[in-house]
């Protein structure tokens, strides 16, 4: 899996790809 942190409108949370998707 791969863990990503993104940041939405001044918020950070963590998303877990299970999937392994290509951006």
């Amino acid at each position: 899996f791969n863990v990503e942190t993104v940041e939405y409108k001044n918020i950070s949370f963590t998303v877990w790809d299970v999937g392994g998707q290509d951006k």
